[in-house]
């Protein structure tokens, strides 16, 4: 009978042994010993028991060299982890530890504080990639950094930095075009007319007289006729229409446009305007536009040192007819342009001019009889001068700024003062806006007032 008492104390035992077993086999996983290794190093490991065989779970990652039964030599080779067995010398397992390859980030740290000293760069390791965070200074030092970690690690590198500070940029740029125009022109015309026997003679050179009918009796003069004059002789009559004029031209147009970019970012301004252009199809006509007046386009960068570097690209253009042409009966003027593109690199306020763009166009027509236009003096009852001259120069000054948003209100702006103009300011003075603000509605108080104020409050 003692036999059976046994047996459940023992079958006790086995199940509690196999509890402790299920139960020691998680930790013993965790305590699973990892060997961290970087690219391009190696490292000597010593072994407490006599090691017989040894196996290498990725050999492109790291390399396993037993030198001794004892010591074991690991080469790290490429970015990754792998695992590594050990039997000892009577072929039973003794250990599976894991080897993990990093990449070396301290030669990348010491490049980013050589190369940006001051600027809080942080390296991390990713895997096989290198990623970059902190905040820099400026738009350039990010560039910098990305471009060293990207040297160190091609097409593996992650960044996450961010630009701090006040990065937005101001440009001010003024337009001046200067023009000169000189135009000079003489026109005669001749005219013998008998009104008896209906003989005629006219020039018609410059066209400043036309005959009306096919007799010549009558004719009709040009707008452009400012000096007229004849006499008789018998019943002849004898006319000369001239035509003189000398004009200078002066013109002078002025912009100012200021515009608020973002470093890095582009900003455009245009004063101007778009003309239509049709575009045949098959079956219809479309219309795009094309842009001129003046235009900008610019696109800043904050360097260290509160430096700017600029991309400027400026043009001004304006409609030309005597290019046109007719496309299906619509007619498309032409462009006559100026433009400049340039980087410049300046401190902060400081300007810079680009000038010498100079247009210059002599125009001169002469058309005349044969042999008599070109008789010495006599030669100018025969023949119609024209001459033009015009000279344009465009000077452009930039002025790039610094800028931050204001935490002050605005101030009033330009309409803000104004109002409509009494009888007597409009119709006497010529005046089109008044200064002061619109008085109260009662009766007139003065007599400027033509006509009283009229109208009345409501009671709230």
């Amino acid at each position: 009978m003692p036999a059976p008492a046994r047996a459940p104390k023992t079958l006790l035992a086995l199940l509690l042994a196999l509890c402790l077993a299920l139960a020691a086999s998680p930790a013993q996983a965790e305590e699973v010993r990892r060997e961290v290794l970087r690219l391009g190093h190696s490292r000597l490991l010593k072994l407490p028991v006599a090691a017989g065989r040894v196996s290498v779970g990725r050999a492109e990652v790291a390399d396993v060299v037993m030198v001794t039964p004892r010591q074991l030599y690991l080469n790290a080779r490429q970015v990754g982890s792998t695992n590594v067995s050990l039997w000892d010398q009577r072929d039973r397992l003794m250990e599976v530890f894991e080897v993990q390859v990093v990449r070396d980030l301290t030669r990348l740290k010491e490049q980013l504080f050589e190369v940006l000293p001051g600027e809080p760069v942080e390296v991390r390791g990713l895997g096989a990639s290198v990623v970059l965070s902190g905040q820099v200074s400026s738009d350039e030092a990010k560039k910098r950094a990305e471009a060293l970690a990207e040297a160190y690690a091609p097409k593996k590198t992650a960044s996450l930095i961010e630009i701090g500070g006040n990065q937005q940029v101001q440009i001010q740029v003024r337009f001046a075009e200067v023009s000169r125009r000189v135009t000079k022109r003489m026109n005669i015309n001749l005219s013998v007319v008998n009104p008896l026997t209906g003989d005629f003679l006219f020039t018609l050179i410059g066209a400043l007289i036309k005959p009306s009918n096919t007799t010549g009796s009558t004719m009709q003069l040009s707008d452009r006729v400012n000096a007229m004059g004849g006499f008789h002789t018998g019943q002849t009559h004898i006319s000369g229409f001239l035509d003189i004029l000398k004009e200078n031209g002066l013109a002078k147009i002025l912009a100012e446009p200021n515009l608020v970019a973002s470093s890095g970012q582009k900003a455009e301004f245009l004063a101007g305007g778009e003309f239509p252009i049709p575009v045949p199809q098959r079956e219809n006509i479309t219309i795009t536009f094309k842009k001129y007046g003046v235009q900008l386009n610019f696109m800043p960068e904050i360097r260290a040192g509160r430096r700017i570097r600029m991309t400027v690209a400026p043009e001004v253009s304006e409609l030309d007819f005597t290019t046109a042409v007719v496309v299906q009966g619509y007619t498309v003027p032409g462009l006559t342009t100026r433009r400049a593109k340039t980087q410049v690199e300046l401190a902060d306020g400081q300007s810079f001019a680009m000038a010498g763009l100079f247009r210059d166009d002599i125009t001169q027509s002469v058309a005349k009889f044969p042999v008599l236009g070109d008789l010495p003096i006599l030669g100018a009852l025969f023949r119609s001068t024209e001459f033009q001259k015009k000279k344009t120069e465009l000077l452009i000054v930039v002025t790039p700024r610094i800028v931050q948003p204001g935490q002050e209100r605005l101030g009033p702006v330009p309409v803000t003062h104004f109002s409509e103009p009494d009888d007597f300011s409009l119709f006497m003075l010529g005046k089109m806006a008044v200064p002061a603000p619109a008085r109260a509605q009662g009766p007139p108080v003065s007599p400027k007032e033509l006509e009283g104020r009229f109208g009345h409050d409501l009671a709230w």
